[in-house]
């Protein structure tokens, strides 16, 4: 249609984690929240886990802001997507300048962090992100205060202990650049009750900003298996602040060590918390495709 406006854009994934990336020249060009709504959407959109913007000036190379939208318009915090921009960043500097930029620095929704290709092999591209520290004060993870229930010698500070639908859901609540509810979990649940746990645990009254919430099998020290949902968005294959919000939580409470490999539908992730308690993540970023769209009305 003749004077149509139209957006370039990425696809990109992380351990089946996939996001639909738009390199932007000004930080408010576009609705952000309005289209990661309406491209997000399978079947009637692109189709996506989030919208990742990214703000670049070639003056500065190792340098960019980056933002992500969930499904639902809300912004958030994505370790996944931080590894997708990388990578993006990566192969858009070596096409236009001919040189390998592999140390980046982020500015993010939860303070700048830095992001590095480890291998540029095509069959296994690695991207590390520093994570950072986890925040375990309940006021900034976020928790209900006011609602916390008045134990005299919790288990845990944040942890939480929810009856919902019949059973008694233990969960660890930790902010790694996202809000996370962690729960370690032996037995497999039943797909419907699964959905109908996550739906009221994310919007449960202690979490005012809702959670993702982490289902986790510990295998041993060094590797555990995660079922996701996330805050905005529902199940998805993989979450890069989740896989470190399982760890932190792991490591705190004596499950886990500090080199930690976490396997999700979507495939593996690892996690490493240095000797101060800062985590940095590591896996597989894919480039799929790039393609031009209509902008929405």
């Amino acid at each position: 249609m003749v004077g149509m406006r139209k957006i370039k854009f990425s696809k990109f994934h992380a351990c089946g984690n996939h996001f639909i990336l738009i390199e932007a020249k000004e930080r408010d060009e576009h609705d952000w929240a309005k289209l990661s709504m309406s491209l997000c959407k399978h079947k009637f959109g692109i189709g996506a886990d989030g919208l990742l913007i990214v703000l670049w000036d070639e003056r500065k190379p190792s340098e960019f802001e980056f933002r992500m939208f969930n499904p639902d318009g809300t912004e958030d915090g994505c370790g996944n997507g931080l590894r997708c921009a990388a990578r993006y960043l990566y192969e858009r500097i070596l096409t236009k300048y001919g040189f390998q930029q592999k140390f980046f620095v982020a500015k993010t929704i939860w303070g700048k962090r830095t992001v590095q290709i480890i291998s540029d092999d095509p069959k296994e591209f690695l991207v590390e992100a520093d994570i950072g520290v986890p925040i375990w004060h309940p006021k900034k993870i976020p928790l209900n205060v006011a609602m916390m229930p008045k134990q005299t010698k919790p288990a845990f500070p944040t942890e939480l202990v929810l009856n919902l639908y019949g059973i008694q859901v233990h969960c660890i609540a930790v902010n790694t650049g996202s809000t996370h509810a962690v729960v370690f979990w032996d037995e497999e649940l039943e797909d419907k009750l699964w959905l109908c746990l996550n739906t009221a645990i994310e919007k449960h009254p202690l979490f005012p900003m809702r959670t993702s919430i982490m289902w986790t099998k510990v295998i041993s020290k060094s590797k555990v298996r995660v079922r996701c949902f996330e805050r905005g968005v529902g199940e998805t294959l993989s979450c890069g602040t989740g896989a470190c919000a399982v760890v932190a939580v792991g490591i705190a409470t004596g499950r886990l060590e500090r080199s930690v490999d976490v396997f999700f539908r979507g495939g593996q992730m690892h996690v490493h918390s240095d000797e101060h308690g800062r985590l940095y993540l590591r896996g597989h970023v894919e480039h799929l495709f790039d393609a031009v769209i209509p902008l929405p009305k």
